[in-house]
């Protein structure tokens, strides 16, 4: 079993419409101001002694590099859909709204409960580690100084910005 340090900056508001295709969703409050490209869910079956046990192929990266402050809310949807940023009917809080892009709907048994994690490091196939390092504090010095202007990631930028690792 494994014990990761819980996540204080976000929590969860709740799983609602289980099983609604279409509306069926995921939502979290922001405590703190977070990056939510940092951010993964995944599905996960509760155990019989209050744990999870992650699911196999069951996982959506947040892809926003924009800073998120509070009060915002964030809305995961399992079905198909566009992001965006918004607010919230009747409250006026500001939201960002995802979908996971399901043809079906995921949270319809009530043993199935979604997962945050917060991502912390990493390691790409066919990379020296030396080399992974200095291609990632370049790529994260590129995009602080995006950060301001940037809502989304562009990923034709991103694309032009990462080298071909098929080129020598």
């Amino acid at each position: 079993m494994i014990f990761l340090p819980s996540i204080t900056e976000i929590e969860f508001a709740g799983v609602f419409d289980r099983g609604v295709p279409n509306s069926e969703r995921v939502v979290l409050k922001v405590l703190q101001t977070v990056r939510l490209a940092e951010y993964a869910v995944c599905l996960a079956a509760k155990t019989e002694s209050s744990g999870v046990f992650p699911l196999t192929d069951q996982f959506f990266w947040f892809n926003d590099e924009a800073l998120v402050e509070p009060p915002y809310s964030v809305y995961l949807y399992t079905g198909p859909g566009q992001t965006r940023r918004t607010h919230v009917q009747g409250t006026g809080t500001p939201a960002i709204v995802f979908h996971w892009g399901r043809n079906v709907t995921l949270l319809d048994n009530s043993r199935v409960e979604p997962v945050l994690f917060r991502i912390g490091a990493m390691l790409a196939h066919g990379t020296q580690q030396e080399d992974l390092s200095k291609a990632t504090a370049d790529f994260l010095r590129t995009l602080a100084s995006r950060a301001e202007t940037a809502k989304t990631l562009d990923y034709a930028w991103l694309a032009n910005l990462l080298p071909d690792p098929n080129k020598k």
